[in-house]
């Protein structure tokens, strides 16, 4: 067995295991939907896995000469980018709930000092 026929065992092994992922992500969001906290993100989530396992497989494509064109390793790179600016996407929707911007605050403009703390409560 020489080494590119490893390689080719192991990215092809790679892009499995993320369509597998991706699968057990989406099978549980659609059979176990009532179940799931922010389904949008999870969606999100298995997209990018999506977009990572056909990136891959187009750069693995042009790699291991099953495609000539150089498009091929274009492609890989617009599905990669996509699937960037998708993980981003679901981290801020996860992590949505949890940050605090300035105008969701509500600040007393008052400055007598006689206002909040444990004797408001």
């Amino acid at each position: 067995m020489n080494v590119e026929a490893v390689a080719v065992a192991v990215f092809a092994a790679q892009i499995c295991v993320l369509l597998a992922c991706m699968a057990v992500v989406l099978n549980i969001l659609v059979r176990r939907a009532d179940t799931v906290l922010y389904q949008e993100g999870v969606l999100l989530f298995a997209v990018t896995l999506g977009l990572l396992s056909v990136g891959a497989a187009a750069n693995f494509a042009y790699d291991f000469g099953l495609v000539e064109s150089r498009l091929a390793v274009l492609i890989s790179y617009v599905f990669y980018v996509a699937a960037s600016a998708c993980i981003v996407a679901a981290a801020v929707y996860f992590a949505r709930d949890f940050v605090g911007t300035a105008r969701d605050r509500a600040v007393s403009e008052s400055g007598d000092g006689t206002s909040g703390g444990f004797e408001d409560a």
